[in-house]
């Protein structure tokens, strides 16, 4: 098939704020060259919100509304987002992930009330955004690709319709009772991978082909069958379906582009043949040079397309940047009017069907999506042309001339275009222009573009201009359509202004994560204490770490959480992980009861800082087994602890354990009393009281004629268990008295060995030489523990049995004198 080209705009296009358009990496670079054409599409990176989201998550389908974006993960979750990538707070944004595995398909009704998610977890949830009347959970235990609402769904006797399709293609609605009501419409060749629903007409594809389903006359329309491609096979890619309008489907399958129209057919076929009234016309087909991602409608005759490259880069061998095509199509060819590549983050590894197009036909603007990049495509109208060359043209001329580029600036003023100078206009020290110019630059942004005000604010030092001025404009300008770009421009210009306070009051009103960095950057832990609440709404994680900083005294956060009580149970958990202190650990009983019982008993065996008896009456009152027992045994209540376990937990070996350990013979009667009835206890306590208790207790409670399986082997078992312990104690008496005899031995030869008297030793009384040179003898008295006497110097001389020094210390250790 010919292809004519009429223009290539071949440009490297990224996209985000006009201030990086010279970065050839950056998602706004959109240099033309001398012999490129004027471009079709100027492009915007999505940023704010999303990329938080895409720091942790990576796509796998999108749905965009006039009102909001849907993206599903390959994660499962579902984020709801405006058209500027922050986070729109609905109650699908704070629900836990959606589905298991990667979200296939969102679709979204007309009115943007009701969404339905598919994922091969098979599951179809269908979800309000305003109420949860009409909610739907379809559990089908098959690998569903395609799921479509009815446009008209919230409409009165709609029937809340919606498609699904796995082997089949199915249509749910909602019956009088309220139950679901399913219809075959079609049985399909293998796997249905899409669906679009447009009015009466429902048009999704097989494994082969394309169908066309008329729901008011309840057939199908037609096959369209699609060639297999030269390498691979046709399921390898996705099929890419859109309408254009009620009547023109287009189609984008692996590289060939169809458009088909729907007609009436003449009346006679109708009434002759007994044919449906409408037939499907294709009207125009062929080839390109790369495999298709996504296909939308531009203007008559054109479509965009969005293209993988079929070759891959010759050095890398990894694939090329993804393409963003204007054709105009004719019956068997087409003119190419642009093609735009496009730097979309990652994507060297990517393949063909991790790329996604989505657009609002009436707006003219295409949402290009990949796994970690999201990117708006708009069509250039007559205003951003021919100024963005002059402002390039100022950069080149005027260079770091001052004066110059004053005087100019006013030229771009009286023509309201400044947004076109602002990512040319100097912002260094080097080149600073009066701050007049800068405020308006921003003067414009704030009253044309919302949106770039507040990037131009993020991005421009506010050495440039008056931040007290800009303020004051953007209250004068405040309205509610751009709120929360507004709260979040006048949050920063408070920060720049060191007006904390507010600033921190504006991130609190938008919901925006910024405040934690805002407090963490300024120290500003004083200023949180009424506002701990809304913060851990906000982002639990970051709050609590936050908070768990010495900066917030614990006493304050606890009070100003007594009744939020779920967020004191994180706060208080996370911070008994990280300190010593148990000061809170009365309050983490009930907490731990509540929230998270599986941790309750390890923090009652751990801690010594709850009350006892309020603990125990808490695990009563929920019935907390383990828990009872563990405190009925801290408490000294050993005996009611058996009982529980018995009765309520009936652990027998639990309580064999237990017997074991406090080793008290009223807790063995006890548990041998409650087994007598009970046979396959006797048993379990036959194999283990050996060495614990005498065996003739449980013997004898064996009722004549009772029926105890396995009771030869227990006690053969018990008396051989039994027999060995009084070895074993036999033993240990002989080693015993061996070696007491010994030692009795050895304290005998010790004692009646000689001692030694020197010139050295001193009378313990008189502290004398014990060794006197004088003429009168002097007997001297020696006790065992190598005390020495003058018998003269000791007062009881009859009293020789004890030695006064020893006996002196041991009164006095006693405290008796």
């Amino acid at each position: 098939m010919r292809k004519e080209k009429l223009y290539l705009s071949n440009n490297s296009r990224n996209c985000a704020h006009p201030s990086h358009q010279h970065d050839p990496e950056s998602a706004e670079s959109c240099s033309l060259t001398e012999d490129d054409v004027e471009p079709k599409l100027k492009y915007v990176r999505l940023s704010n919100d999303i990329k938080n989201i895409l720091s942790e998550e990576a796509i796998s389908c999108i749905a965009v509304h006039p009102r909001f974006l849907c993206l599903g993960t390959h994660w499962g979750r579902i984020h709801m987002l405006d058209h500027q990538g922050n986070c729109v707070h609905t109650v699908i944004n704070r629900k836990e992930n959606a589905h298991i595995l990667s979200v296939n398909r969102i679709s979204v009704d007309s009115r943007g009330e009701q969404i339905a998610t598919c994922s091969d977890d098979g599951k179809v949830i269908i979800s309000g955004l305003y109420t949860d009347e009409n909610n739907q959970v379809l559990s089908t235990g098959k690998i569903i690709k395609a799921v479509e609402l009815d446009p008209n769904h919230n409409r009165s006797g709609s029937g809340k319709r919606f498609i699904i399709g796995d082997n089949k293609l199915v249509m749910y609605e909602k019956t009088f009772l309220k139950g679901l009501k399913s219809t075959i419409l079609s049985d399909s060749e293998g796997q249905v991978t899409a669906i679009k629903w447009n009015g009466q007409f429902v048009a999704w594809a097989s494994s082969l082909g394309i169908h066309v389903y008329d729901l008011n006359e309840k057939c199908s329309l037609g096959f369209i069958q699609w060639e297999e491609p030269k390498e691979g096979k046709l399921t390898d890619y996705r099929c890419n379906l859109n309408w254009s309008n009620a009547t023109t489907l287009l189609i984008g399958w692996v590289d060939t582009v169809r458009i088909c129209v729907i007609r009436k057919r003449n009346a006679v076929e109708v009434s002759t043949r007994n044919l449906p009234v409408h037939i499907v016309d294709p009207m125009s087909t062929f080839q390109t040079d790369f495999f298709v991602c996504g296909i939308a409608p531009l203007e008559t005759n054109q479509l965009v397309v969005l293209g993988y490259a079929k070759e891959r880069d010759s050095e890398t061998n990894k694939a090329l940047r993804p393409i963003l095509c204007v054709l105009q199509y004719n019956a068997s060819d087409y003119i190419e009017i642009c093609t735009d590549s496009l730097s979309m983050r990652g994507y060297e590894e990517y393949k063909c069907d991790d790329y996604h197009l989505d657009c609002l036909i009436d707006e003219n603007q295409y949402f290009i999506v990949s796994p970690k990049d999201v990117v708006v495509a708009n069509l250039y109208e007559t205003d951003d042309r021919h100024f963005d060359e002059a402002a390039r043209l100022c950069q080149r001329v005027f260079g770091a001339d001052k004066q110059l580029w004053e005087e100019e600036v006013y030229k771009f003023v009286k023509v309201k275009q400044l947004r076109s100078v602002s990512s040319y206009i100097p912002i260094t020290d080097a080149c600073k222009l009066n701050p007049h110019v800068y405020e308006m630059v921003l003067y414009e942004y704030l009253q044309l573009d919302p949106s770039g005000f507040l990037q131009l604010v993020k991005d421009w030092p506010p050495r440039l201009y008056n931040t007290k001025a800009v303020i004051n404009a953007v209250n004068d300008h405040f309205n509610k359509k751009d709120a929360n770009i507004l709260l979040e421009a006048l949050a920063i210009l408070y920060t720049h202004e060191k007006e904390f306070d507010r600033a921190l009051t504006m991130y609190l009103k938008l919901q925006h994560k910024d405040v934690f960095e805002l407090i963490t950057t300024y120290e500003l832990y004083g200023m949180v204490k009424d506002c701990i609440v809304q913060l851990i709404e906000l982002d639990s994680e970051r709050a609590i770490a936050m908070l768990l900083k010495d900066k917030i005294p614990a006493e304050d956060v606890v009070r100003e959480l007594e009744h939020c009580e779920q967020y004191l149970y994180r706060y208080l958990d996370a911070y008994d992980k990280v300190t010593s202190n148990e000061k809170f650990h009365w309050r983490l009983v009930n907490l731990y009861a509540r929230y998270e019982p599986d941790k309750l008993l390890s923090f009652l065996k751990r801690s010594n800082s709850y009350p006892i008896q309020e603990a125990y009456d808490i695990c009563q009152g929920l019935k907390f087994y383990p828990e009872m027992v563990y405190l009925l045994d801290k408490m000294g209540s050993t005996r009611e602890a058996l009982t529980i376990i018995m009765h309520n937990l009936q652990d027998v070996p639990m309580a064999i354990d237990f017997c074991k350990e406090h080793d008290d013979m009223d807790l063995w009667n006890d548990l041998i009393n409650e087994s007598v009835d009970k046979p396959h206890v006797m048993t379990k306590l036959l194999n283990s009281i050996a060495g614990f208790i005498n065996p003739e207790l449980l013997v004898d409670k064996i009722k004549p004629g009772q029926d105890i399986e396995g009771l030869k082997e227990s006690i053969i078992k018990m008396l051989c268990g039994y027999s060995l312990q009084v070895s074993i104690q036999e033993g240990c008496n002989q080693i015993l008295g061996a070696d007491y005899f010994d030692m009795h031995e050895r304290l005998v030869r010790v004692q009646q060995g000689a001692l030694c008297v020197t010139p050295d030793h001193v009378c313990g009384v008189c502290r004398r030489d014990i060794i006197m040179k004088d003429n009168m003898k002097t007997d001297i008295v020696m006790f065992n523990c190598r005390h020495y006497f003058h018998e003269p110097c000791l007062l009881d001389k009859y009293n020789l049995d004890i030695c006064i020094v020893c006996n002196t210390k041991k009164l006095g250790s006693t405290g008796t004198f």
